[in-house]
């Protein structure tokens, strides 16, 4: 199955609600496919990198590096849009009052 055919597969089943609703499942759904291909789980894959032990151990260090800074930005990513999203709701209450009023 292609990333594409499981993406849609994946957006089939929230519709559904056999699946959780939420972009935050869709994006898990992607980086396990990624990885399920990289490691030859996946039908059809078979990748061989040919690293030795010492390379191999960086890279590893290096994407649990990436990880964490991942989740650290898209956590600051996250309370900056609620920030926005309620000053945008009051912005809208404080007009519809004032146009209520006026």
């Amino acid at each position: 199955m292609s990333l594409r055919e499981r993406y849609q597969f994946e957006r089939e089943m929230q519709s559904e609600g056999s699946a959780p609703k939420s972009r935050a499942h869709l994006h898990n759904v992607v980086a396990k496919y990624s990885l399920d291909q990289d490691l030859g789980l996946e039908e059809g894959s078979s990748v061989d990198y040919g690293l030795d032990d010492t390379t191999r151990d960086r890279l590893v260090a290096h994407a649990r590096q990436d990880a964490a800074l991942a989740s650290v930005v898209a956590a600051e990513n996250e309370k900056r849009l609620v920030r926005i999203e309620r000053i945008l709701v009051l912005t809208l209450i404080v007009a519809i009052a004032a146009f209520v009023k006026g």
